[in-house]
C-alpha cells in the first residue's frame, strides 16, 4: 500500500477524493464482457460487482483493463470475498448505470483501472465483522411482491422488475446453450415459491449465480431476490422471471420473514398427490360409524390418521363447474405436476423435471372436491379419491369427453342424496386444514332404510 493511503469507509468519500482505499464485502457480481472502442476501434474488458461495509451502505464497481487483467479479477474474487479497494475513481452515476446496474445508496460508483488502482482480498482480522452483511437484503420488506400477483396480472408485469421473498423448490441442471447471436452461454434454471403460489421459474444467465445456486437446497434455501426482470413465457403460457444485471440475491437473510418462510415450506407442502398415495385399508375393516360432528371433533383432537363411516347427504358436488376436475401426477415419484407447466417437479425425480403429453410417466386423476351434511354439522374439505371418483364418474377420458348436460344429470344422481360414505381423516401440520379423503361412496336410496345405524352424536 502506498504511503498516507487512507482507510475511508464508503459514506465518507465523494467525488474528488484521493489516495484512499475502502474495505467491503462482495455482494453481487456481473460476468466480463469486451468493448470495443467506436474512436480508435480497440477492444478493452470490463466487469462490474456491488460491494458493502455497512446494512445501509452499498456501492458499485467496475473494473477496467485488459482481458486477461479482468479475467484474473473476475476468477479470484467471488461473492462473499471481503477485499480492500485501493485507489479506485469515484465518478457521480450516469443514467445509464441506474438501468443496468444494481441499486446503490450512493450517487456515485467506484472504478478501477489496470495501472492505477488495486484490488486485494481484505486479510486483516477484522474481515469477519463484513460476514453478516451478507445475509441483510438489500431492499425492504414492505417492497416484496407476491408470487400470486405476478401470475394473477397476466401479462401486465411483462418488462417490469419486482422484489422477492421467496424459497427455493427447484434447481434445474445447467445447460450450455447457443444464443440467436450464435455465442455459447450457460442456463440454469431454478423454481422458486411463497405462500401465495407454489411456483415461479427464473432463469440464471449470470455465470457466478449459477455456481451459487448449484448449492442451494430445496424447501429450505429461502432467497431475497431485489430487481427481478418478469416476462411471459410463450412456451409455458405463463409469468416468468430472469436474473438481470440489477439483481441482487441475498441467501438465507437473517430476518423473521424468512424464518417464517422456511418453516411454512417445511410443514405445508404437502400436496394432492401426497395425499392420495395415503395407505388406505381393506374397505370391508372399516365399519366405525360416526357423525360429521363427531368426526371434526376426533380430527381436531387427535390429529392422526382414522377411517370412519358417514351416512350423509351430498350437499356440494361441483363436477360441471369451472374448477380443476382433473389433476396430473407423476408416475415417478407421485408428485403433483402441474397443467400450466407439465414438469415434475421433485428435484430427486429421475424424470429430470421434463414431461411430455401422452408420456406413461405422466397419470391424469379425478380431483373432485365436494362437502357433506347430516343432523350434526358439515364436512366441507373432502376430497374423492380417484378411485372412488372413477367408480360413480366413469373413467377418467370418459368423464372428459362428457358433455356439460351429461355432467349435470350425473351430478344430480348424487347430490343432496342419502349416501353411505367411508372416508379417511388426514393428519394436517399446524394451521393447515383438515382434509377428508372419500375411498367409497354409494347411494343409499330412503333414509329409512339405514336410519337404525346413524349415531346420535
Amino acid at each position: 500500500m502506498a504511503t498516507g493511503v487512507m482507510r475511508l469507509k464508503l459514506n465518507s468519500i465523494f467525488p474528488g477524493t484521493t489516495n484512499f482505499l475502502v474495505v467491503g464485502i462482495i455482494i453481487a457480481k456481473l460476468n466480463p464482457k469486451v468493448i470495443i472502442s467506436k474512436k480508435d476501434n480497440k477492444e478493452t474488458s470490463v466487469f462490474s460487482f456491488t460491494i458493502r461495509d455497512s446494512p445501509e451502505d452499498v456501492v458499485n464497481v467496475s473494473v477496467w483493463g485488459s482481458y486477461d487483467f479482468t479475467k484474473q479479477l473476475y476468477s479470484n474474487f467471488k461473492v462473499g470475498n471481503t477485499v480492500d479497494l485501493i485507489n479506485p475513481t469515484i465518478k457521480f452515476k450516469p443514467e445509464i448505470e441506474e438501468r443496468y446496474m444494481p441499486k446503490s445508496s450512493s450517487s456515485f460508483f467506484l472504478t478501477l483501472n489496470e495501472n492505477t488502482s488495486q484490488m486485494l482480498i481484505h486479510d486483516a482480522e477484522d474481515s469477519i465483522n463484513y460476514k453478516h452483511l451478507l445475509r441483510i437484503p438489500t431492499c425492504p420488506q414492505n417492497m416484496y411482491l407476491k408470487i400470486e400477483d405476478i401470475h394473477s396480472s397476466g401479462k401486465e408485469m411483462c418488462g417490469k422488475f419486482c422484489s422477492l421473498l421467496v424459497i427455493v423448490r427447484c434447481v434445474k441442471s445447467t445447460q450450455l446453450i447457443k444464443t440467436k447471436f450464435g455465442k455459447e452461454t450457460f442456463l440454469k434454471e431454478i423454481i422458486v415459491l411463497d405462500k401465495t403460489h407454489p411456483t415461479l421459474f427464473i432463469k440464471i444467465w449470470n455465470n457466478e449465480l449459477i455456481e451459487r445456486a448449484t448449492h442451494w437446497i430445496p424447501r429450505k434455501t429461502v432467497l431475497s431476490i431485489s430487481d427481478l426482470y418478469l416476462k411471459w413465457d410463450i412456451f409455458k403460457k405463463n409469468m416468468t422471471a430472469a436474473i438481470s444485471n440489477r439483481t441482487i440475491i441475498t441467501e438465507d437473510p437473517s430476518t423473521n420473514e424468512a424464518n417464517d418462510l422456511k418453516n411454512y415450506a417445511i410443514t405445508h407442502l404437502i400436496g394432492l398427490s401426497d395425499k392420495f398415495t395415503i395407505n388406505i385399508p381393506d374397505l370391508s375393516t372399516i365399519t366405525e360409524i360416526m357423525t360429521c360432528k363427531r368426526i371434526l371433533i376426533n380430527s381436531n383432537e387427535r390429529n392422526v390418521q382414522f377411517s370412519t363411516v358417514l351416512y350423509a347427504i351430498v350437499s356440494k358436488f361441483n363436477i360441471d363447474g369451472s374448477s380443476p376436475l382433473f389433476l396430473n401426477k407423476c408416475n415417478i415419484c407421485g408428485t403433483d405436476v402441474e397443467n400450466a407447466y407439465l414438469m415434475c417437479l421433485n428435484p430427486e425425480c429421475t424424470t429430470h423435471f421434463n414431461i411430455a403429453n401422452g408420456s406413461d410417466e405422466l397419470e391424469s386423476i379425478l380431483n373432485i372436491k365436494l362437502s357433506l351434511t347430516d343432523i350434526s354439522g358439515t364436512l366441507d374439505n373432502c376430497i374423492l379419491h380417484h378411485k372412488a371418483a372413477t367408480k360413480i364418474l366413469c373413467k377418467v377420458t370418459n368423464f372428459q369427453n362428457m358433455s356439460l348436460k351429461q355432467r349435470t344429470e350425473l351430478k344430480w344422481k348424487y347430490l343432496f342424496v342419502n349416501c353411505k360414505i367411508k372416508l379417511i381423516s388426514t393428519k394436517s401440520t399446524p394451521g393447515e386444514k383438515i382434509t377428508f379423503i372419500i375411498v367409497d361412496i354409494c347411494n343409499e336410496g330412503p333414509i329409512h332404510t339405514f336410519i337404525s345405524q346413524i349415531p346420535i352424536y
